[in-house]
C-alpha cells in the first residue's frame, strides 16, 4: 500500500468514524413557579419557586391517570403576585401549596 492510499484511507476513516458522545453541562435554569389547577373543584395552588418540575409533573400525570382533571402552568415572578395574576385572569380559589398534588419528600 502506498503512502497516498494510506493517507486517503485514514482521511476516509476519520470522516465516517463515529465520535464519542459529547457531554454537555445543563445550563443553569432560572427558577419558576407552577400553578396547578384542579378543574373539577376550581382550586389552584402556586408551587415554588423551583428549578426542576419533574417531581411535580410525575404526580400530576399520576393524578390524571387516576381520572382527575388537573393541569399545570409555568409562571414567573413572586408567588403572591403570580397567584393574584392567575386569580384575576382565570378565577378559582387558591389553596395552600401541596394541597392538590404533592411529590414525596416535599
Amino acid at each position: 500500500m502506498t503512502f497516498a492510499s494510506q493517507s486517503a484511507r485514514a482521511a476516509t476513516r476519520e470522516t465516517w468514524w463515529p465520535r464519542a458522545p459529547v457531554r454537555r453541562r445543563r445550563a443553569a435554569t432560572a427558577s419558576f413557579l407552577l400553578c396547578i389547577v384542579d378543574h373539577d373543584t376550581g382550586r389552584f395552588t402556586i408551587e415554588g419557586p423551583m428549578s426542576d418540575a419533574e417531581p411535580w409533573t410525575r404526580e400530576i400525570m399520576g393524578a390524571r391517570r387516576a381520572g382527575r382533571d388537573i393541569s399545570c402552568h409555568v409562571l414567573s415572578g413572586e408567588p403572591e403576585e403570580a397567584a393574584t395574576a392567575w386569580l384575576n385572569a382565570h378565577g378559582g380559589t387558591r389553596w395552600p401549596s401541596g394541597s392538590i398534588v404533592c411529590p414525596e419528600g416535599r
